[in-house]
């Protein structure tokens, strides 16, 4: 199973120790040689294919590790580039390195391979690799042609975004590291920090935690970017300012198009160290197995569309695959022709969330109605486009919450309403999309309507009650057709 890199567990004489380096690099053609014999000792665990050529016609190399013998539909999705950068050749030897413990016959990685497929780009710049230069034939680096619809100018760059839009990838990391041998020097590790681009940063910092944790266990130590230097980070810095934040670059690269594309939750890593690369990386993927607080379901926390305070829509579905679809659906356009609102923060034992892509009642929302009118309004609409509608139980959960502020929303203009302009009347869904009302502390009973009506009469709508820390979660799963009504409200009435 060893790939046969040499790697070396000492870096200086004076005796620092767990270093894990490659001493040799190797070349594209030995890289083949090493997949080529895994493939035959673990065909029921790894395979591997040409994804295509580079512009020097070198192999471009997809690898996939996962347990072929369970089927992909729940596991979670997760695409691993490395050696983007060209000049940067450790992180091939650490995607490689990652790849020889994950094909290991022990307990942790045969969950991660039971639960997770986990898809890698080894070497996704083969002429910068062998060239050792960054200004190898395809310019300084794969990702300096992409943009947030996934465009790219490089060939190599090409598969990486047809990866992303295949998976649909929950988890997306770019491994990056040095610039050169480094035998004899130090260079600084870090796990979803990059100063160079807001757009290859964590938005969860849970996972970048328990990512460093895994490598401080060997020995090893990570720089924390605005934790450690005591500054924000910002992208539009006011004149006279610059010097009190860190002003990221404005391009963006491989995870910034898998968070546009797919939602990922996508970051960056800066390897010096085979080892500390691949045991954070190992880390990540276990993360994918296990159920994160608050979540319905195993997996990393990708699944909210829509954020509203106390309520979200979030993408739905029996399987992971079944979410991706949904997530990538609404991520990508449809989202954007909702408004929607809530009752915020009540505690007098109900909460309404109510969805719209009725152009006529979102420009009603615009105008910051009084409560009542809103309320009414909504009313109205509900009865004229729906044809399962309970009017009377709505008007009792709202009448006990008018003392609380009613809101509205739009993902599109980042305020109240839809844009004037809109002229969606009618929105068309192929996969299921969910309501979810969350509270900050525990409910121990609660029943759930749609439209004023109980949840159990709806075909086809599925209900969801957990907890999580010290919340209650309460969510509906719709199927697609129920949006062509234009208009919904989901309430609980709850008991604490």
């Amino acid at each position: 199973m060893n790939s046969r890199i040499k790697y070396s567990w000492n870096r200086f004489e004076d005796g620092f120790d767990k270093t894990g380096y490659a001493r040799e690099f190797p070349s594209i053609a030995e890289i083949a040689e090493i997949f080529g014999r895994w493939e035959k000792q673990f065909s029921d665990r790894f395979r591997y294919v040409v994804a295509g050529k580079s512009q020097l016609g070198q192999d471009v190399f997809r690898c996939e590790i996962s347990d072929f013998g369970i089927a992909d539909d729940d596991k979670q999705n997760v695409l691993i580039t490395a050696c983007e950068h060209g000049g940067e050749r450790n992180p091939t030897t650490t995607a490689i390195k990652l790849m020889e413990m994950l094909l290991e016959d022990n307990e942790r990685v045969a969950k991660i391979r039971r639960k997770v497929r986990t898809v890698i780009f080894p070497c996704a710049n083969p002429d910068g690799y062998t060239h050792f230069s960054p200004f190898a034939a395809n310019s300084e680096c794969v990702y300096a042609g992409y943009d947030f619809v996934g465009r790219s100018n490089t060939l190599e760059g090409e598969y990486i975004v047809g990866a992303i839009k295949e998976l649909i990838p929950e988890l997306m990391i770019s491994v990056h590291g040095t610039w050169r041998d480094y035998e004899k020097s130090v260079v600084q590790e870090d796990t979803g920090v990059a100063m160079a681009s807001i757009f290859s940063r964590s938005y969860h910092k849970y996972l970048i935690e328990q990512m460093n944790k895994e490598g401080e266990k060997f020995g090893f130590a990570y720089a924390g970017g605005e934790d450690d230097d005591e500054r924000l980070i910002a992208n539009n810095v006011p004149a006279g300012c610059e010097h009190k934040f860190y002003s990221t670059g404005p391009w963006v690269n491989t995870p910034g198009v898998a968070y546009s594309l797919a939602h990922s939750l996508a970051f960056t890593i800066e390897v010096a160290n085979d080892f500390s690369g691949a045991v954070r990386l190992i880390r990540a993927l276990e993360l994918g197995t296990e159920r994160w607080q608050g979540a319905l379901y195993e997996g990393y926390p990708v699944n909210v569309i829509a954020p509203l305070g106390l309520s979200r829509i979030v993408s739905a579905g029996r399987s992971a695959q079944n979410r991706r679809y949904s997530r990538a659906e609404l991520w990508n356009d449809k989202i954007r022709n909702f408004c929607y609102g809530t009752i915020q923060y009540p505690l007098k034992g109900a909460n309404l969330f109510y969805w719209t892509t009725l152009p006529e009642f979102s420009a009603f929302t615009t105008s910051h109605p009084e409560k009542r009118l809103l309320v009414d309004s909504l009313f109205d609409f509900l009865s004229r486009n729906c044809a399962q509608v309970n009017i009377r139980k709505l008007r009792k959960l709202f009448n006990e919450q008018l003392d609380y502020p009613v809101s509205a929303y739009s993902p599109v203009t980042g305020g109240y309403g839809k844009p004037k302009d809109s002229s969606v009347d009618r929105v068309e869904l192929d996969n299921a999309f969910g309501l979810q009302i969350r509270l900050p502390f525990k409910v121990n009973d609660a029943k759930f309507y749609y439209n004023g009506i109980p949840v159990s009469e709806f075909d086809g709508v599925e209900s969801h009650c957990w907890s999580g820390g010290n919340w209650s979660y309460f969510q509906i799963d719709l199927p697609g057709e129920f949006v062509q009504n234009g208009i919904g409200v989901f309430a609980i009435e709850y008991f604490v």
